[in-house]
């Protein structure tokens, strides 16, 4: 590690932090939790089922279009303004009409 660190300049290494938080675990003792893949695929199809629906195709919040949002969510004028803001800065375009 010291090796490594020689090769940076001061300035970038004043820019690195690394925090890191483990919780220490009991290899020991099984887990309590035990989910078998069915129940997981359940709970999965149970969340995915009501988005199925609101976009009447087999697609997820997570991967909806900003377009289809906008035309199948009541949005109030302030939460429109709002996913506007947070759409375009994610695009990387930096003026909005």
């Amino acid at each position: 590690m010291s090796v490594w660190l020689s090769w940076l300049s001061g300035p970038v290494q004043d820019r690195m932090d690394i925090l890191l938080s483990l919780k220490s675990v009991n290899l020991d003792q099984s887990s309590k939790d035990h989910y078998t893949s069915s129940t997981i695929r359940q709970r999965v199809y149970k969340t995915q089922k009501p988005q199925y629906q609101r976009y009447q195709k087999e697609i997820t919040n997570a991967k909806v279009p900003f377009e289809v949002i906008t035309e199948t969510s009541l949005l109030t004028s302030e939460q429109q303004k709002m996913l506007m803001i947070v759409a375009t800065k994610q695009s990387g375009v930096t003026e909005c009409k």
